[in-house]
């Protein structure tokens, strides 16, 4: 049978900390059916498995993603908002289970990687910005 292997990330981060992840895209050889979940990365994260803005559960986070050409892979980047009003966890999937190459004259199937994410409560307040949303 063709083997597969399911690879766990843990990222553990707190206000004003920073996650880079670099990923090929289906452009790239040996990672044509190689796909992202949730699709839309830009906006949205797997909350309970689920996709889920990320805005809904961690509003003011930022993320933007960047496409090298020459490279053909993807930054991602998130940016955790410095008032986080609780402890949240999310994931992303990064799926090349159904690209399959020969290495060794052995068919072999890509990999499936989760990052689990933990973004710690923290705040401080900073004079004339509301990232609470109570004085809006």
């Amino acid at each position: 049978d063709i083997n597969s292997a399911v690879i766990t990330y843990y990222s553990s981060l707190s206000r004003w900390d920073r996650l880079i992840i670099k990923y090929p895209t289906s452009n790239k050889f040996q990672f044509e059916s190689s796909f992202v979940n949730p699709f839309n990365l830009k906006e949205k994260v797997l909350y309970n498995n689920m996709p889920t803005y990320i805005d809904d559960i961690l509003p003011g986070a930022i993320i933007y993603n960047k496409y090298d050409a020459r490279t053909r892979l993807i930054e991602y980047t998130l940016r955790i908002p410095p008032y986080v009003p609780k402890h949240i966890q999310f994931s992303i999937e990064f799926n090349n289970r159904y690209t399959l190459t020969n290495y060794n004259e052995e068919r072999v199937q890509g990999n499936i990687a989760y990052i689990n994410v933990d973004v710690n409560q923290g705040y401080k307040e900073i004079n004339g910005c509301d990232f609470t949303g109570k004085y809006s």
